[in-house]
């Protein structure tokens, strides 16, 4: 048996090698950062949602870490005939790679997958009554950055979210205050933006 321990120790320090490089293997070919931090510009007139309206300008800050894990958050300014209001959210999931940058200055494309929580009250007009909306979200899409040897990057992304939403009647005064429905939601929201590696 004393023959085959100098084998063994082989086998078992190569593989032991084998698993502390692989999860970086093919990744670390590429030139995307493992944690990068985004931030997000919606422009007017960039996205829309049947309870909110048109976008009329926002802003968030996205985190990706562990290469594809990712939490987002921000605020949009959601307006139409109907009223106005600013819509707060938070989503999480995960943004896995579709196109990786084999060298600097290529663009990295991501699919990401979030679920996410959304709170929009709505200042109403028109003599309609004020509204506040809770919504549960699913949200996917395709996020691409161009990334540069200092690790900063230019941004896109382009967002499409459905779910279910609590609509809920707020105006004190309104005969119909404290009537809530659930209702569904439906969105698009394209930002642009940048990257900086962490």
């Amino acid at each position: 048996m004393s023959q085959f321990r100098p084998v063994t120790a082989g086998l078992l320090a190569a593989l032991a090698m084998g698993l502390w490089a692989r999860p970086g293997n093919a990744m670390d070919a590429s030139s995307e950062p493992r944690t990068a931090l985004g931030i997000h510009f919606q422009l007017p007139g960039s996205g829309f949602s049947n309870d909110g309206g048109m976008a009329l300008g926002g802003l968030s800050v996205s985190l990706r870490f562990a290469r594809f894990l990712e939490v987002e958050s921000g605020v949009t300014a959601m307006g139409d005939v109907r009223g106005a209001g600013n819509a707060t959210f938070i989503r999480v999931g995960i943004a896995p790679n579709l196109l990786l940058p084999r060298s600097d200055n290529q663009w990295s494309v991501r699919f990401p997958l979030l679920m996410g929580y959304t709170y929009l009250p709505l200042q109403t007009a028109n003599g309609e009554p004020n509204t506040t909306f809770h919504a549960v979200t699913a949200t996917a899409g395709l996020d691409t950055t161009r990334w540069s040897a200092g690790g900063i990057g230019l941004n896109v992304r382009l967002l499409a979210y459905a779910g279910v939403e609590n609509k809920t009647i707020t105006g004190l005064l309104d005969r119909l205050a404290g009537q809530s429905a659930m209702q569904a939601t439906v969105g698009l929201a394209l930002s642009l933006g940048f990257g900086a590696s962490l």
